[in-house]
């Protein structure tokens, strides 16, 4: 992630059941609605021509014979594909917007490191959510993936019909960030840990959580710029 970096120069100066894996007759498309609701509503209501065209990812996906997990495994990049092609118009969502993106990924976060522990956590932070289905553990987190992914659709309808410019985020704004964290009541080892970007480290999770939690918690125009550059980084969660 780009914050590792913003970080090193700041040292200088943030569930509904799985899909049955027993199953082994539902369509792609039928397990994603399952795991998927959230977002499969909003892409119906306001990307309906995406939808239909990862629908029909989904029915080549069906073509061969494999397991619902590598299905969903399979539909989970088609989707991911998907955000790419939006990732660049997340800068323009409504402060809202940006806001409900970190948080839904912070408590996302702070799952995995509770249910799964520092090591999935590290390996999550780094690699997206594509490192739970990896491990076979995305199933338990079909509520936070949903959530997660729906926030992110919605957050890019508010970039195109109602547009909020507010620049390029400077230093100082990430710095305002980093401040943040230890007015929140955070250990200034965080920022450290944020700068290494070790998947090693145990504060990795928690540190990247609380980082996230303060481009909320700062009200000012500082942080709007920082999340509206930050949450591009979303995209594979």
């Amino acid at each position: 992630m780009k914050l590792f970096a913003i970080a090193l120069v700041a040292l200088a100066a943030l569930a509904p059941p799985a899909f049955a894996v027993e199953t082994t007759n539902e369509t792609t498309a039928a397990l994603f609605a399952e795991q998927y609701p959230v977002t499969r509503s909003v892409l119906a209501a306001d990307f309906p021509q995406d939808l239909q065209a990862l629908e029909q990812s989904f029915g080549d996906i069906d073509s061969t014979e494999i397991s619902p997990q590598l299905k969903m495994q399979r539909a989970f990049l088609e989707l991911t594909a998907l955000r790419k092609q939006y990732a660049s118009q997340l800068q323009f969502a409504r402060a809202d917007m940006s806001a409900l993106v970190v948080l839904s990924l912070a408590d996302f976060y702070q799952s995995v490191l509770q249910r799964d522990g520092a090591a999935v956590c590290g390996g999550f932070a780094t690699d997206g959510a594509g490192a739970l289905y990896t491990i076979g553990a995305a199933p338990g987190y079909a509520l936070e993936l949903d959530r997660q992914s729906a926030a992110y659709f919605s957050a890019v309808v508010s970039a195109v019909e109602d547009p909020d410019v507010v620049g390029v985020a400077s230093q100082s704004d990430w710095d305002a960030v980093m401040t943040q964290i230890v007015t929140d009541g955070h250990p200034p080892s965080y920022v450290v840990s944020i700068a290494a970007g070790k998947v090693s480290d145990p504060d990795l999770c928690p540190a990247l959580s609380a980082f996230m939690h303060a481009m909320v918690d700062v009200k000012s125009d500082a942080a709007r710029r920082a999340r509206a550059d930050f949450i591009q980084n979303a995209t594979g969660y």
